[in-house]
């Protein structure tokens, strides 16, 4: 009798550890599609709200917001979004209390000069494409005459943090070769995903 109590107890015990493995997957693909509406629509504001709180060791939110607002629309050029969607949700790894997982996603992006008198020298368009190539390694990067834009787009991956059981998933953008990322996430992250291969 005891050993069936025993074996009823686990499997229960990992029922609900399914469940709430899967509650936690629900709640970070709800969060993910609201992340992905607020960077596609450009609200700052409120995607600040889903970014991870590490990134205030770089500066703080109104500056950060400002700077967002500021690459994006600027008297040399301004920037859009077309796409934006989640690709897959690596494993969960758990480092004491925070759980984390890799999300890949796909974005399009637009860059149009405001300057248009630039676009007109095929060396200079050439140029730009060049320097964008090398600053995004593994972006398709392209120029679109009919809407005089630069699009670039590709895959890119998004660290997403719970740090306790009640907090919500926040999430933080990795670029390759960013040294900041050690400030922003502890070196078992980095290493467990291999973030810096």
């Amino acid at each position: 009798m005891r050993k069936l109590l025993l074996c009823a107890i686990i499997i229960l015990s990992g029922f609900v550890s399914i469940g709430q493995s899967d509650s936690s997957l629900v709640s970070l693909e709800k969060r993910l599609n609201e992340y992905m509406v607020f960077n596609k629509q450009l609200n700052f504001e409120k995607l600040f709200d889903y970014i991870h709180s590490s990134i205030y060791k770089i500066a703080p939110r109104e500056e950060l917001v400002g700077a967002f607002k500021k690459l994006y629309d600027n008297p040399q050029l301004s920037i859009g979004i077309d796409s934006i969607r989640t690709k897959a949700i690596g494993e969960s790894f758990q480092l004491n209390n925070a759980t984390y997982r890799l999300v890949d996603y796909y974005m399009e992006m637009w860059m149009k000069m405001k300057d248009q008198g630039s676009l007109e020298d095929s060396s200079s368009v050439d140029a730009m494409l060049a320097a964008l190539r090398e600053n995004f390694p593994g972006k398709e990067v392209s120029f679109n005459r009919e809407r005089k834009s630069i699009i670039l787009k590709g895959d890119d991956k998004l660290i997403a943090i719970k740090d306790t059981n009640k907090s919500p998933w926040m999430f933080l953008a990795f670029q390759k070769g960013n040294q900041q990322l050690s400030k922003l996430v502890p070196d078992e992250v980095i290493q467990h995903f291999k973030l810096q291969e």
